[in-house]
């Protein structure tokens, strides 16, 4: 009954992994990072859309937040740690790839995406943390 106990509250504090992620790196970068970052890219290229900083670290931060939040409140089943940890870590990827790439380049248009897709994708694995930490005891 304890261990069952400690891997829920193991897979429910590693929810907030992505979320400090983006709240630390922010802090770290917030004065080297230019106003605007990449947000969107057609192509593995330069981006072809930017949005302020401060909007995209909301928007990414918030929904990393927002779907950890979800996941310990609602937790305990395996499926839903695994969404919630997928989300969360998606968009985490979201702010985490576009302001280094952005921050790497010196400014928003030379921030060439290439491989670095593939970290974005790598982040949305996140959710495997979570759903493993919850262990096989856990319905779902």
């Amino acid at each position: 009954m304890m261990g069952r106990m400690r891997s829920r509250v193991a897979a429910s504090t590693a929810l907030f992994v992505p979320a400090a992620a983006v709240l630390g790196t922010w802090l770290a970068w917030r004065d080297q990072l230019p106003d605007t970052v990449a947000s969107h890219w057609s192509d593995l290229g330069p981006p072809d859309g930017t949005l302020p900083a401060p909007m995209l670290l909301a928007v990414s931060g918030g929904t990393a937040l927002l779907a950890a939040l979800v996941g310990a409140i609602t937790g305990g089943v395996r499926r839903r740690l695994f969404w919630t940890g997928s989300l969360a870590g998606l968009f985490a990827g979201v702010w985490l790839v576009p302001a280094w790439l952005t921050l790497r380049a010196g400014t928003a248009s030379g921030a060439v995406l290439g491989p670095w897709v593939l970290a974005v994708l790598a982040c949305a694995c996140f959710g495997l943390v979570p759903y493993l930490l919850a262990g096989r005891r856990e319905l779902g």
